[in-house]
């Protein structure tokens, strides 16, 4: 286990990706941001190997994702907590001890890829075929401590200096 932090200029903001703070959030609002991004700059994400390096690069861009930005650096977390004084609200820093997976994992793959799809269809939880509502369902609404944390290739030197991970939220 790893501890990751997040540094926040308000106390007030929730961990929301910022997909979910979308107004209007409709089931293929993703499935369009993503694509459309896809068609406008094809040759920015040709190389890369993942759905979840996908998603980070385009979080990267500024699209809204389903993925929370984190850091394993707390003087990281601090430095953005503290980034904007200008309204004089107070700031916190999150932090959470967590299991930082792989890029590549199989669950995350199949979250981060859901862009693919108009909707959820069944996914692979430890090898056994389990509907997505009944694994989101378990993961995020009963006491089963596991949070989707993971550690993105660092295709650019801003990803390597933040020494980001990401929360990703699969509902």
């Amino acid at each position: 286990r790893e501890i990751i932090y997040r540094g926040m200029a308000d106390e007030d903001w929730g961990l929301n990706p910022s997909l979910a703070r979308c107004n209007n959030i409709d089931q293929n609002l993703e499935y369009n941001l993503v694509n459309n991004f896809i068609t406008i700059a094809p040759a920015e994400f040709a190389e890369l190997n993942t759905s979840f390096e996908l998603l980070s690069k385009m979080q990267h861009y500024g699209l809204p994702t389903r993925l929370l930005d984190f850091t394993t650096n707390p003087l990281i977390a601090l430095f953005f907590a503290c980034s904007d004084l200008v309204d004089k609200k107070d700031a916190r820093i999150v932090c959470h001890r967590a299991f930082v997976k792989i890029a590549k994992d199989e669950i995350i793959e199949n979250i981060c890829g859901t862009f693919n799809n108009y909707y959820f269809d069944d996914m692979t939880l430890d090898k056994i075929n389990i509907p997505a509502y009944t694994y989101l369902l378990k993961l995020y609404r009963s006491k089963d401590d596991r949070i989707l944390i993971a550690r993105p290739s660092f295709w650019n030197k801003r990803i390597q200096n933040q020494e980001a991970v990401f929360m990703i939220f699969p509902n």
